[in-house]
């Protein structure tokens, strides 16, 4: 019983409102000789929260390889939890060189060449992240400053290369790069979330990843094996590797009030992939030996300094086919370069190469490179001198018996051709003829071809073989031309060539004459002379 002797059809009473819940009332009535009467309908009375659950404690994440566990402790009174994560920017050379493509003087003098300690921009990060201090234009002698330990994800830059370069740009120019670099990447590109201020933490933009629903009276189970409670868990499937995640969690309650969010953890899932296939293979022989180079492995989100931590070697395969099967040549290798002391360098050898993390996953095959020595054959004519016999009349002395001919027939000479000259000039419009010399068995095609300064070939050139002339048509343009003549039979061929140089025809100058018919004149004032001239 909640109240008596209540004379009016209203009650009103204090109740918890801590948390949400139930009370059912009944109500009866006393006659005045104190007889109750019968109990009428019981009804039910929501009373609603007033207040938020409490704040889950985050646990150590366990990062696997399909995502991120995060961790919870349960809280009482809770309809529902939501996890939050927000990624920590990282800020590497192509960031850097989009920046530098913005404000070239500032950014340029942030990132560009090494210099000792930067005394304003470590100044201006402490009234951002703690406002209400002032701005110092010198450093204090107490007091050590860095200034790359605000700008936690800048690798690429070096804590000596800025002070030296920013005491050149103005207090507004400087002030101008801090904001660029805030509004593009956020405060975690500057700060540790732990040192960030109020205003500041109101910029980080936190992303729900899941919700976990739970009943007010969702307890951690107890593990039978430890006797230890377990923790409430959400998986993040949507984490990349390479990306360094804070994640939070919130509770919430039926009367959608939501609790405080505890400091965040930091995790990143565990490598469930391997690198890229290498790309940039190159075979050179190096004194005598195949000589493999490659580039670095590559992996999205990674940075090179990543890259270079998660390496663990590489492995170079060598096959005889370009599609074949392909067998390990190397040891781990633990530079972009390698020599095959074992190879033949006469043989098709084909080589791919795999990387290896510490994961323990080994990339695919990139595409091959075939290293070997070239066998070119090389070819020479050879004519053999003729070797002149005396002629000896009797049986078996028929012309064709000497060694090498068959009987009856007569050793074939190569023919060989002699021009006039090498080169010749002549005046545009004016026709040209030469002569050369040929030697050798008959019968023997002679040819010309010629061709102009660019290489195109010039129809008009004809050979006379039975006046052996070479006549050159008259309708050549100005320019020079190479001229190639050619002789064959069935011993071989043989050329010569010469070059002929078209001017434009000398136009000739006549010297001006004048006469006049006396060379003494004599005139009055006021008279114009006007000689006549022949």
């Amino acid at each position: 019983m909640v109240g008596d002797h209540i004379t009016t059809p209203t009650y009103t009473e204090r109740v918890e409102q801590s948390f949400a819940h139930y009370y059912y009332y009944k109500v009866t009535s006393v006659s005045p000789w104190g007889v109750e009467s019968q109990v009428g309908a019981v009804e039910r009375f929501r009373v609603p929260s007033t207040k938020p659950p409490e704040t889950p404690n985050l646990l150590l994440p366990l990062s696997r390889k399909d995502g991120v566990q995060v961790n919870f402790s349960a809280v009482s009174h809770c309809d529902r939890y939501e996890v939050y994560r927000t990624p920590i920017p990282t800020i590497d050379e192509s960031h850097i060189n989009d920046l530098m493509a913005q404000l070239p003087d500032t950014f340029g003098a942030l990132f560009a060449s090494p210099s000792n300690s930067d005394v304003f921009l470590s100044s201006m990060l402490t009234q951002a992240l703690r406002p209400g201090l002032s701005v110092i234009s010198s450093p204090e002698p107490s007091r050590p400053l860095n200034p790359l330990s605000k700008f936690k994800t800048l690798s690429v830059a070096r804590a000596d290369s800025i002070t030296s370069n920013l005491s050149s740009l103005s207090n507004s120019t400087k002030l101008s790069a801090y904001q660029t670099i805030l509004n593009r990447f956020g405060p975690l590109a500057l700060a540790d979330y732990a040192d960030l201020s109020e205003s500041m933490l109101r910029l980080v933009k936190w992303v729900k990843v899941g919700e976990i629903p739970a009943d007010y009276d969702t307890a951690q189970a107890v593990d039978p094996a430890t006797g230890l409670l377990k923790p409430l868990s959400f998986l993040d499937t949507t984490a990349e590797y390479g990306v360094m995640y804070l994640y939070t969690v919130q509770a919430w309650n039926d009367d959608n009030l939501g609790s405080s969010r505890p400091e965040p953890v930091q995790a990143t899932p565990r490598r469930s992939q391997p690198f890229d296939p290498i790309s940039g293979l190159k075979g050179v022989l190096k004194d005598g030996k195949p000589h493999l180079t490659w580039n670095a492995p590559t992996m999205a989100n990674l940075t090179l300094e990543q890259i270079r931590r998660d390496t663990v070697g590489y492995i170079v395969y060598r096959s005889d086919k370009i599609d074949g099967t392909y067998y390990q040549a190397s040891p781990l290798v633990f530079e972009t370069q390698w020599t095959d002391e074992n190879a033949d360098p006469h043989a098709i050898n084909y080589y791919k190469v795999k990387v290896l993390d510490t994961g323990g996953y080994l990339s695919e095959f990139g595409e091959p490179v075939l290293v070997n020595t070239l066998y070119t054959p090389t070819m020479k004519t050879v004519i053999p001198e003729m070797v002149v016999t005396p002629e000896i009349t009797g049986p078996g002395t028929e012309p064709g018996t000497e060694p090498g001919t068959e009987p009856g027939t007569d050793a074939v000479v190569a023919p060989k051709i002699t021009l006039q000259g090498t080169e010749f000039e002549v005046e545009l419009g004016t026709p040209f003829e030469t002569t050369y010399g040929l030697t050798g068995t008959e019968p023997i095609t002679v040819t010309v071809v010629a061709k102009s300064a660019d290489g195109a070939s010039v129809s008009g050139f004809s050979v006379n073989t039975t006046a052996r002339t070479i006549t050159v048509p008259g309708n050549l343009k100005p320019g020079t031309y190479t001229v190639t003549v050619k002789a064959e039979n069935a011993a071989g061929q043989t050329s010569a060539s010469f070059r002929l140089k078209v001017q434009e025809k000398a136009v000739q100058v006549v010297p001006p004459q004048i006469a006049v018919d006396a060379t003494n004149f004599v005139v009055d004032q006021g008279i114009t002379l006007r000689p006549r001239t022949n």
